[in-house]
Formats: structure tokens, sequence, C-alpha cells
């Protein structure tokens, strides 16, 4: 029995000692998971990247999941870093008693570049379910956003001077708890957004008061562009709702070739289903379709 019991322990250990075997916490240690083995890779750290970086999960992608108490999955703070196969879920975000950024935190200047991953089941007390981008730029293609959540911006919450672009994203049941931003919020003066034939369907905002933007908000003088883009079945629900599909609020949104269908402002005092659009902002759609037309435009 002693044998058997001791021939285990040995066997633990050193199968602990296999490079990508067990948590990781550093970036050098998640490198050399990512290149053995398949399957889930588990995060009990925040994985800090300040320098040119890459990381793939390969043709079959892998799954980075979240163990800590506390954090983010990615912390980005510099260099060109991209990110390909990867499914980033878990994360907790990053700060004292309001957390922000589930799965990734971007700040300064990075230029970051996401394609064919997956940011779920990601939950923050602040901002930006899974992701929030203070600064640098942040571009994603063939990306998708499920069931993250945050209190702005369940599945990406920018300011500061964040450049976001997105291609053929998908936005799925993020929920904003009792603010703004279901799948996105983009806020100030200094931040954009450009997006190409993404979708958002079934995310959810609601609260007590003044909710906002079920699929995306645009606010604080934030500049969004929209093109061959999809809402359907968002809702924004509490007292004076606003913006099932978007809500725009002292910002400029461009809209072309996008389609709204069955998106919901309710509440007592809720305004725009489909759109919503303060008395300071500015809207542009070129051929634009609302299935919805009863109340889908409502400027005030």
């Amino acid at each position: 029995m002693c044998f058997k019991k001791c021939a285990l322990a040995v066997f633990l250990l050193m199968l602990s000692a296999v490079p990508g075997w067990g948590a990781v916490s550093s970036l050098n240690a998640l490198e050399t998971a990512l290149k053995s083995g398949t399957g889930v890779i588990e995060v009990s750290a925040t994985i800090t990247i300040n320098s040119d970086t890459t990381l793939d999960g390969g043709t079959s992608g892998r799954t980075l999941k979240f163990t800590g108490t506390k954090g983010s999955v990615f912390e980005i703070t510099g260099g060109k870093v991209t990110l390909r196969n990867l499914t980033i879920t878990g994360g907790k975000g990053y700060g004292g008693r309001m957390t922000d950024g589930g799965g990734m935190l971007i700040y300064g200047t990075p230029k970051v570049t996401a394609e064919n991953c997956v940011f779920t089941e990601n939950t923050v007390s602040n901002c930006g379910g899974g992701i929030f981008a203070g600064g640098g730029t942040l571009t994603m293609r063939n990306c998708t956003f499920n069931e993250n959540t945050a209190r702005f911006g369940g599945g990406i919450n920018a300011g500061g001077s964040a450049a976001i672009t997105l291609e053929n994203c998908a936005f799925n049941g993020n929920t904003a708890r009792g603010a703004s931003g279901g799948g996105i919020r983009l806020m100030g003066d200094e931040a954009t957004l450009y997006m190409y034939s993404c979708t958002f369907k079934e995310n959810l905002v609601s609260g007590d008061a003044w909710c906002s933007g079920g699929g995306v908000v645009v606010d604080s003088c934030a500049t969004a562009n929209l093109v061959n883009c999809t809402f359907e079945g968002n809702t924004v629900n509490s007292e004076n709702a606003r913006g099932g599909g978007i809500n725009i609020q002292s910002s400029t949104a461009n809209l072309v070739n996008c389609t709204f269908v069955g998106n919901t402002a309710s509440g007592s005092g809720a305004s725009g289903h489909e759109i919503h659009v303060s008395t300071e902002s500015t809207l542009n759609a070129a051929n634009t379709i609302f299935w919805n037309p009863e109340g889908a435009i409502v400027t005030a």
C-alpha cells in the first residue's frame, strides 16, 4: 500500500513538471501551455502583456479558463498583441470594489488584434464584462461575445482614446445590469467605433431607472460607424428606458445597410424600441431597415 501511494505521489510530481500541465499564472507559462497538448488551460492569475506577443490556440482552438479569485484573464498595456483561436472565460475583472475588463483589460497604447476568439461568461461589477478598453487600438475579426455581464458594457466597454474596429463579430445574450450597453458601451469624445457585418442578438439592459442601449450605447460625444450590422431581439427594461437596439446620447452614429428587428424598450416612460436619439445627438442612417416601425426611432 505504501509503495502504491509513494508511486502515485511521484507520478503526480512528475506530471506537474510537464509544461502546460496545471494552472498558469504568467505569459511564459501560457505560451508553453499553448504549445503542448489540447483542451482547457486554467489561468490562476491575470496574464500581463506589455510587448509584442502572439498567442494562438491552433486550428482546434484552446480555452483559457480563469480560476483565480479576482482579476482579468489578460491585462494588456503595450506592444503589438495578437490573439487567435482562443476561448476566454471566467474572468472576474481587475480593480478593488468595482472591477473592469473580465476577459481583457486594455490600457495605454497597445495595438491589439483578436481573430476567431470567443469571450464567454466573464463577469465584472463595473465596466466591460468581456473587454474593457481605455486606450490603444483594438481590431477584432470573427469574434463572438456570449453571456458576459457588467454594469456598463456587457460585451465591451470602450472609452478614453480607444479606437475599436469589429468585423464579422457577434454579441449574443450579454447583460448590463442597472446601467447601459448590453452589447457595447462607447463613451467619450476621443473614442471611436467602426463595425462591419456584426450582429447583436438578445442582449439585455435592466435596472430601476434610465437604463439604455440594449444592443449598443454611444455616449458623451463618442462616434460610432456601423455598416451591414443587424440588431435583433435586444431589450432595455427600466423606468425611462432608452433605445432597445441603440441609444445615442450626446454623440454621433452613422448607419449604412443596417437592420433592426424586434428590439424593445420597456417600462414606464420607455422610449425608442429600435433607436433612441437624444436632442444633442446626430443620427445618419442610409439604406437601413426597421421591422418595428411603431416607435422605432425617438428623438427626445
